[in-house]
């Protein structure tokens, strides 16, 4: 079992701030790579948000991209991963925000790529669609 990170407190002391940044959980950018699970390339997508804190194995990942020109991506849009993940199959959740709202989930194919799903199984990979959403994972 693990222990509980203390950072040398004792008890009834109170936390700082700068003692939780030091505990590593400071957000930090990356570049994510996109592609499409039917084939083909995307022309130009827009990173808004890219970024990703980690606090000992458990990743936190905020990422909102739109397809700005389409290209001959076909099915869902699919993002490299800032840190590769312990397992594939990790769940976050998402929602497209800019042509139908729908609400979806971030699926993990691999400890290396997410995808970003609606509900209903439909697309992502769309013209003018803006997929932003969370995960939480652990880190390999």
């Amino acid at each position: 079992m693990a222990t509980q990170y203390t950072a040398g407190l004792s008890a009834g002391q109170v936390l700082t701030a700068a003692t939780m940044n030091s505990i590593g959980a400071v957000w930090e950018t990356w570049t994510p790579t996109y592609s499409a699970s039917g084939g083909g390339a995307f022309t130009t997508v827009t990173t808004t948000v890219a970024r990703y804190a980690r606090i000992q194995k458990l990743i936190f990942v905020n990422i909102d991209a739109t397809v700005t020109t389409l290209g001959t991506a076909t099915g869902f849009m699919q993002f490299s991963l800032p840190v590769t993940a312990s397992r594939a199959r990790q769940i976050g959740i998402m929602r497209e925000v800019a042509v139908v709202g729908s609400l979806g989930g971030i699926d993990l194919l691999s400890t290396t790529t997410g995808a970003f799903i609606l509900y209903n199984g439909a697309n992502t990979a769309v013209a003018n669609y803006r997929n932003a959403g969370t995960i939480i994972y652990e880190a390999a």
